[in-house]
């Protein structure tokens, strides 16, 4: 029964993508500069890592059709969420629980507005599903370290070559295999090799993107400009009476109360904004901007915590970020809406700016069909409310089950949401930056709810006794 469900699933999925397709004809236009950066250097973009750019220019090499890469990103939407549920089918011997992951992967609305977009989220969710499958069976198969264990780790440090909030997810997927190995450990293996092996595949891959940026871009490491990006963070709350501003960086202070600030977006992005004017574009002078911020947050670390939280709640109950921070007053962000044809994303411009990649293509938008995927992504997304029931269903499943599902819910659960940490920490408020964590914690919540039905049923049998 439970295949058949799975098949629905598949099927009304494809639909989706089907119809924004011919909704949509090509694309959203959404797009971030990944395009251009192919151009100029994949290595040189300041804003994002180099990894979807690389991507492009590899499929570049076959077609500049934007076709390729649309169809290949919903393509990769229907292989994340089979991937998903049978990584969850997996740990918890039950079909069932692995069609939340599934589901949630094939329907969420937002999920394929972004595949259909010339953004890196597709990509991300796809690597990050090969990843956690193969942890999952590093923890059957812990030898030979070169097959699962390997794979797991040089997966998922791909997929912070894509977005670097992912790294925190390396770490979990490691810790799990080094927790799961001491059953290995009683039976005489070395419990060690397989997170051994799956952090050195990581740091291999780490450390050669971080040469390879070295060599091609502004210098070693694997985050694009993360001094401008904890400046976003910082200057919502930097007091400069609390700390000595690095020499050259004294105009960066402000005297405007915090509570009257406006959003990291403002301070790293607009021109009249206290860095853009003094030192440039997003991405200039990234060592002494950083070394202003990380001066302004330790002096302060309790503001700078403050604003964190502040961030965090907001992904639970969006009301709750001031006015001044929140990038809308809707519900939904009008970046991911279907039928905000007024968004600069979908302008001439937007069109323009793909075109200095791929080939000149015209729009077509079919109005029923968008409607009826506006429609649907009202009522099936992951917002905040799945959010907040995941969070305390992944709580709930590190505590009761077997000891692989508690291992299991630790690393869907807790490792989809240390996905969070980077946009809470630093940056701005997106919407997005929920959809690559929306697959992991429904597994999470899957096998929490399989473990609570399998405790009901022992339960059960026991009172009858």
């Amino acid at each position: 029964m439970s295949g058949r469900v799975l098949l629905g699933l598949l099927v009304l999925g494809v639909a989706l993508r089907l119809l924004a397709v011919v909704s949509l004809w090509p694309t959203t236009i959404l797009e971030d500069g990944y395009q251009t950066a192919v151009k100029t250097g994949p290595f040189m973009d300041p804003q994002h890592p180099a990894g979807y750019a690389l991507i492009l220019g590899a499929l570049g090499v076959v077609s500049h059709q934007i076709l390729v890469p649309v169809f290949l990103q919903h393509l990769s939407g229907v292989v994340s969420a089979l991937l998903l549920w049978a990584a969850t089918r997996r740990a918890t011997g039950s079909s069932w629980a692995g069609l939340l992951p599934a589901g949630i992967v094939l329907l969420d609305a937002v999920e394929v507005f972004l595949e259909h977009s010339v953004v890196s989220e597709s990509w991300v969710v796809l690597i990050t599903s090969v990843g956690l499958y193969a942890t999952v069976r590093a923890l059957d198969e812990p030898s030979p370290v070169r097959r699962w264990p390997v794979l797991a780790g040089g997966a998922l440090a791909v997929s912070v070559t894509i977005r670097t909030a992912n790294l925190p997810l390396v770490a979990v997927a490691v810790l799990v295999l080094l927790i799961g190995g001491r059953r290995q450990r009683k039976q005489g293996h070395a419990y060690w090799r397989a997170p051994a092996a799956a952090a050195g595949a990581a740091a291999v891959i780490l450390l050669g993107f971080a040469t390879a940026s070295a060599r091609f871009g502004p210098g070693f490491g694997i985050a694009p400009s993360p001094g401008w990006y904890l400046y976003g963070r910082a200057a919502q709350f930097a007091n400069c009476r609390s700390f000595t501003p690095p020499p050259g960086t004294a105009r960066l202070c402000q005297n405007t109360a915090p509570s009257q600030r406006p959003s990291g977006y403002y301070y790293m992005f607009l021109p009249q904004a206290p860095a853009p004017r003094l030192f440039g574009t997003f991405g200039s002078r990234d060592a002494l901007i950083g070394a202003w911020a990380r001066r302004a947050v330790v002096a302060q670390f309790g503001d700078f915590l403050a604003v964190a939280w502040s961030y965090l709640r907001s992904y639970y109950l969006p009301g709750t970020l001031p006015a001044r921070l929140r990038p809308t007053t809707t519900k939904l962000d009008p970046q991911l809406d279907f039928t905000n044809g007024g968004n600069i994303y979908y302008t001439a411009a937007g069109q323009q700016a793909l075109e200095g990649f791929f080939d000149p293509f015209k729009m077509h938008r079919l109005q029923w069909g968008v409607h009826v995927l506006r429609q649907w992504q009202i009522r099936i997304r992951f917002g905040a409310t799945v959010l907040f029931v995941t969070t305390v269903l992944t709580l709930v499943g590190l505590v009761i089950g077997s000891f692989r599902e508690r291992l299991a819910v630790f690393l869907f659960g807790v490792g989809g949401l240390s996905l969070l940490l980077a946009p809470v920490l630093t940056g701005t408020y997106a919407g997005r930056y929920t959809v690559p964590m929306a697959g992991p914690l429904m597994a999470a919540a899957g096998i929490t709810l399989s473990a609570i039905w399998a405790r009901r049923g022992w339960n059960r049998v026991t009172a009858i006794r």
